[in-house]
C-alpha cells in the first residue's frame, strides 16, 4: 500500500484544521493574499512573479482542498459500494 494514502483520521485532521482557518472565499491581488479585506498573507520572498504564484496557489488552497476532501469521501463511498457489490 503506498504510504501517501490518507487514513480516515488524517482526513478528519485535514478537515478540522480547514475549519479552523478565516472564512472564505480567499483571493490574491499581486503577492498578497485575503480574506474579503484581511490580509492573510503577504508573499515577499523571491523574484515577484514567484511570490505571486505562490500567492495564487495559497488564495485558492482553502476552496481545493475542501473540493477534494468531497471528492475523497465520495470515491470512498463510490469503492465501498462496489466492493459490496462484488461480495454479494
Amino acid at each position: 500500500m503506498d504510504s501517501r494514502r490518507l487514513s480516515e483520521p488524517e482526513i478528519e485532521a485535514i478537515e478540522e484544521r480547514l475549519k479552523q482557518t478565516s472564512p472564505g472565499p480567499w483571493h490574491s491581488e499581486a503577492d498578497q493574499v485575503f480574506s474579503r479585506d484581511e490580509v492573510l498573507a503577504d508573499i515577499c520572498c523571491g523574484a515577484i512573479e514567484q511570490a505571486m504564484a505562490d500567492a495564487t496557489f495559497f488564495a485558492h488552497s482553502r476552496d481545493d482542498v475542501e473540493r477534494l476532501l468531497v471528492e475523497v469521501r465520495y470515491l470512498r463511498g463510490e469503492l465501498a459500494r462496489y466492493r459490496g457489490r462484488q461480495s454479494s
